[in-house]
């Protein structure tokens, strides 16, 4: 998650901070969390979770919980995040973490979402995509996703 994504929509926390700037450097192998409400009852602000990101042990640091309700609309759907774990999405990355990992990080953050008023800018969109691919030569397509 970056910062222009909430914004977008609109999150707020019941308790906690949201990701700073400084949360969006990766240095080491130790994750800010913001957890869905539902975690409330298990964690508490500041908890250290031992978990699995990319393949790879790392530590996520519990930093805020959202407020309950909160919900992503992602191409005509909503998507509760009561339940889920958000993770900034990195700006940087330190030379300290593998390089194979930050690759991996990497281009799992190229993936994206167009965000579509209605149905039917869809094909005006798919236009501009295959277009700004085709110049920049990047393997880019719009799926419909509803």
């Amino acid at each position: 998650m970056d910062q222009y994504a909430w914004d977008l929509y609109e999150l707020s926390l019941s308790e906690g901070t949201p990701f700073e700037d400084i949360d969006y450097s990766l240095t080491e192998k130790k994750l800010p969390l913001i957890l869905g409400s539902e975690f409330k009852e298990y964690y508490s602000l500041g908890d250290e979770i031992p978990l699995l990101y990319f393949s790879d042990e790392w530590i996520g640091v519990v930093q805020g919980f959202l407020t309950e309700g909160e919900v992503i609309k992602q191409d005509w759907t909503e998507y509760s995040l009561d339940t889920r774990i958000l993770v900034p999405s990195f700006k940087e990355m330190s030379e300290e973490i593998d390089f194979n990992l930050r690759k991996t990080i990497t281009y799992a953050q190229l993936e994206g979402y167009v965000l579509l008023k209605d149905k039917s800018d869809y094909l005006k969109a798919n236009k501009e995509i295959k277009k700004l691919s085709q110049k920049y030569n990047l393997p880019y397509e719009l799926l419909r996703g509803y």
